[in-house]
């Protein structure tokens, strides 16, 4: 099967390939061809797979570089939905799976369309076809990178010209960097003027009767007002695209080893060393610490730096690492948590805590951050678990929860689920689609899917509990409200915790509040604007960095204004690079560039905000209300 070459414009709907009848594909075959997105932006291409009818379709979304011709070649293992993020690969950016598996067997069509285009353009699609090998990538050899990271292809206000430019202003902000906190804050930077009791020596919640609070070691009240990702910088996709580069030094190079990370490297961090040289990374601490406490920030948030971390002594939140796993999953990365492999992988995981179990600056940690399993409106755990072939502890305790169910008696729960089992045993055999059966079908694999996620929390939990009763259980940063399931086990949070991409948080936290007794902390939110010479905005966008603070400040001071809600973390310092981090992300989404220098319009917003947030969060000022102009996101 090969298609002719094609076109694809931003006005039209989809275009649809059928596979006529007469292919064969296999799970070891690939999906290629050759895209050119033609607009000046980055951009998000999809590719549907279509199955029979009454089968949910599957997605794939990708993201392009503008006029850069990229090589696809996707496995159709990939079909199984078990992974949602595929590797970036030479030429292409982020590539992102989601919906339930389509076996092969099933697949019919495919369909392609562009989707959140920033202008009218097109994409040219060439040499479509199914192959047994994967196709090599072919990278156009073009400059797109200058030699301090930056695009060569734009040009803006505030774009560094050069080394010398770069090195000067960074030993000036050195020169001005100042650890001042603010006099009417404590040292844990709780707000002197609203106590909330005696101080336990750690972070605590508190209700003070109209809200939730944060009380920080002291007593004083505390609202997190965090940054994700306060580091040097996160490394950028180099394997495959050297060409794309003006300047990358050897690997070799013992000068800029800081800098190198496998086959990933850092402008931002090598442009640090080559102002600071071997101290480079004290200096990028000392500065900024000191443009934190200026902004207002009082938490170093998710995947921020160890090193800063013990350097900077300020409050701060923990990602705790490896969650406890089995080595059959049920779906995804759900473990098998009836088992005892579950059991001891837990106390294995809690482990990690115990470094920092008597440290009053961690505020709490979180036990995962966005699991795979979650990635799915209303996808319910407990029907993959019957789908699936292996025989698990888990899919034993579901069988043994519906005998209890239905008193042990195979005629009544037949009835139920309208099914013909000869015994409960009966249901070790894979079927899927079970809740279909009937509303009781439904109801039972719902609710057992809820006892699922329960068991999932509450073994590393009490685990953790065990070893460190001082900090808070910050839970776990789910993407989205995916399902009721994402309720079990929450009585072993002492914060229900969420990413939020809305432009105004106010109504996920309504959502969350109206069934959860919970204080609420956002883990993740940002927009971006396509002024400053990168491609893509991330997954909120405005036009300017005015926008961007703008949009920082309705979030951040809608959210505080909540009285469920006690903190929300700005998803991230740095600019992620050009070309894309691990993943193939290349969002501008920071606080600074990729020479550290900050968007003074974005930041000066943060400012403002965290100056009146205590006001907002008591209901004394109210949230900043002047909306900037939102328009089409970038993202993958």
């Amino acid at each position: 099967m090969k298609v002719p070459n094609f076109r694809l414009f931003s006005e039209d709907k989809e275009r649809i390939i059928d596979i006529p009848s007469g292919v064969h594909l296999s799970s070891d075959m690939f999906l290629n061809f050759d895209i050119t997105y033609e607009g000046d932006n980055s951009m998000c291409f999809v590719v549907e797979f279509i199955g029979k009818k009454g089968t949910e379709p599957l997605f794939m979304s990708l993201g392009l570089l503008p006029k850069v011709k990229a090589q696809v070649s996707m496995p159709l293992s990939a079909l199984d939905s078990q992974k949602i993020f595929l590797r970036a690969t030479p030429g292409r950016q982020k590539t992102t799976l989601g919906g339930k598996p389509l076996p092969l067997t099933e697949l019919t069509a495919i369909g392609l369309r562009m989707e959140r285009v920033p202008e009218p353009s097109a994409v040219l699609i060439e040499n479509l076809c199914f192959s047994t090998e994967e196709q090599p990538y072919d990278i156009p050899d073009i400059k797109l990178v200058d030699e301090i990271g930056q695009a060569i292809t734009k040009d803006w206000q505030g774009k560094t010209r050069s080394v010398d430019e770069m090195t000067a202003y960074l030993k000036k902000e050195l020169d001005n960097a100042l650890d001042l906190m603010p006099p009417n804050l404590s040292e844990y930077g709780g707000c002197l003027d609203k106590p909330l009791g005696e101080g336990t020596g750690y972070f605590r919640t508190v209700h003070d009767g109209n809200r939730w609070w944060l009380a920080d070691p002291l007593g004083y009240a505390f609202v997190s007002a965090g940054m994700d990702c306060v580091g040097a910088s996160s490394p950028g996709l180099t394997k495959g695209i050297e060409k794309f580069y003006t300047w990358l030094p050897d690997k070799d190079d013992p000068t800029f080893k800081d800098a190198w990370s496998r086959d990933m490297f850092s402008f931002a961090t090598a442009n640090l060393i080559r102002t600071f040289g071997e101290s480079w990374f004290d200096n990028w601490a000392s500065i900024t610490k000191s443009r934190l406490r200026k902004w207002g920030i009082n938490t170093v948030a998710n995947w921020s730096s160890p090193e800063f971390i013990a350097q900077a002594k300020m409050p701060y939140v923990w990602p705790l690492s490896h969650f406890p796993y089995t080595e059959k999953t049920i779906f995804r990365d759900f473990p098998d948590v009836f088992s005892d492999e579950y059991y001891k992988s837990s106390v294995e995981f809690a482990q990690q805590i115990k470094p920092l179990k008597d440290d009053p600056y961690l505020i709490g940690y979180f036990l995962s951050n966005e699991p795979h399993w979650a990635f799915g409106d209303s996808l319910n755990i407990a029907e993959e678990l019957l789908a699936s072939e292996h025989v698990s502890a888990a899919k034993l305790a579901f069988i043994d929860y519906l005998r209890q169910q239905y008193a042990d008696d195979i005629k009544a729960f037949n009835m139920a689920w309208n099914s013909n089992f000869a015994d409960f045993e009966s249901l070790k055999t894979p079927m899927r689609n079970a809740r279909l059966l009937s509303n009781a079908a439904d109801a039972d694999i719902r609710a057992f899917s809820k006892e699922m996620v329960r068991k999932y929390i509450s073994v590393p939990s009490e685990a953790l509990r065990i070893i460190d009763p001082n900090h808070l259980n910050l839970g776990i940063r789910y993407a989205w409200f995916s399902s009721e399931a994402l309720l079990g086990g929450i009585e072993h949070f002492d914060v229900f915790s969420f990413n939020c991409y809305a432009n105004d948080p106010t109504d996920q936290i309504a959502e969350f509040s109206k069934v959860i007794d919970l204080p609420l902390m956002i883990g993740e939110y940002h927009h971006g604007a396509l002024d400053v010479g990168l491609w893509a905005t991330g997954i909120g966008a405005v036009t300017t960095q005015k926008g961007r603070g703008q949009a920082y400040r309705i979030y951040t001071e809608n959210a505080l204004a909540h009285p469920a809600c006690i903190g929300a973390h700005y998803f991230i310092l740095n600019d992620q690079p050009l070309l894309g981090r691990f993943d193939g992300e290349n969002y501008q989404i920071g606080c600074v560039d990729v020479c550290h220098k900050p968007y003074d319009d974005f930041v000066d917003a943060i400012k403002a905000t965290t100056d009146t947030m205590y006001q907002v969060a008591a209901g004394e000022v109210k949230p900043y209300d002047e909306k900037p102009e939102y328009v089409t996101r970038i993202f993958y």
